[in-house]
Parts: C-alpha cells; structure tokens; sequence
C-alpha cells in the first residue's frame, strides 16, 4: 500500500490533513463541482494526509451502507486513498497528551458523548483529528463546522473548507490554495 507511514518532509510544503467529510464528499454520486480537481491541483503544493480516526469513521460508514452503489463508491474512495501518495499521520505520545486535555475540557464534552435520543447515532473523531493536527502543524480541509468550536479552546493550525473555498481558522502564517473549478485541468 502506497500511503507513507513516516512524516520526512523538508518543511517547505504544508501539510493538509483530510477529514472524512471531504472523502465523503467525493464518494456522493454528485460530489461538489471540482473537489477532485481541487484536491489534485492542492497536491502540487502541499503534501495531501490522512490519518486513522478519518479512515475508521469512512470504512464504517461502508460497513453500515445498505445500498450496494454507495458501497461501491466509497470502496472506490478507500482505494483511491491506499494507492496514492497521502501522508498517513499516525498517532504517538504528542497526539495522546493533546487528546487527553481535549477529553478533560468539559466544553468539548459533546463530541465525546453519543446523543442516545439522535436517530442516526454520529461517531465523531473530531477531537483525535484535532490532536493529530496540532501533533504535525497540519491545516484540517473539512466541510465541518465542529473544528471552530475546538479551536477555541485548542489553537488549530488552520481549518480550510474547499467547497465554500473559505478559512474557518485563519493559520498563522498565510497559504495561497488554490480556487475550486469545476473544469477538467487541461492537459
């Protein structure tokens, strides 16, 4: 499997750590105009990531699908991901320790507690994805909202959503990424 398990960069190019709802996104049977575009136009510039808590919450998502056409399409994400060159973040000491103050930050107690009432019970890693972010200064591409309410209390290295082509966390030192097209590249 093609993902790196080891993070040997030259500083140079960011880091974008991939949340689900993006890998979800693509694996719609309409996904938003240009994301898969987007993101091979962002490998150009920085180094494109994913990590265990991402990969969990999309192979459960396929586990739990009923529908043998959404199956196929998520299956189609997760090898496209085990074939390319993503960074795999894996978890270590430094992430456990962040995790763990998240975990004992009683503001953030909804994302560690199910809602036994909600009709769709929602796994959410958020809180992992986060630690991870903060272990390797890397920007957090999602279409959730959940990660500015962590930022308040946890300083994230910047949360980019590509399809409203917005920063919800500002980082700390600028990147130019690149505009959604909805267009083919040209060869």
């Amino acid at each position: 499997m093609p993902i790196h398990s080891e993070v040997n960069y030259d500083g140079r190019r960011r880091l974008l750590l991939l949340d689900t709802t993006i890998l979800s996104a693509r694996a719609k049977i309409s996904p938003p105009a240009g994301l898969r575009y987007w993101l091979e136009d962002v490998a150009e510039i920085a180094y494109l990531c994913v990590c265990f808590p991402v990969l969990i919450e999309i192979k459960r998502g396929l586990h739990m699908t009923r529908d043998p056409a959404t199956a196929a399409r998520v299956r189609k994400v997760i090898e496209d991901i085990e074939q390319s060159d993503f960074l795999y973040l894996a978890l270590g000491r430094d992430t456990e320790d962040i995790f763990a103050a998240m975990l004992a930050t009683p503001a953030l107690k909804r994302f560690w507690y199910a809602d036994p009432k909600a009709k769709h019970q929602r796994v959410s890693n958020d809180l992992t994805i986060a630690a991870m972010a903060i272990t390797y200064d890397a920007l957090i591409i999602t279409a959730d909202g959940d990660f500015k309410d962590i930022h308040r209390y946890f300083d994230l290295p910047g949360v980019y959503n590509p399809i409203r082509e917005e920063w919800v966390v500002e980082p700390p030192e600028p990147i130019e990424l690149p505009r959604l097209r909805p267009e083919a590249p040209t060869p």
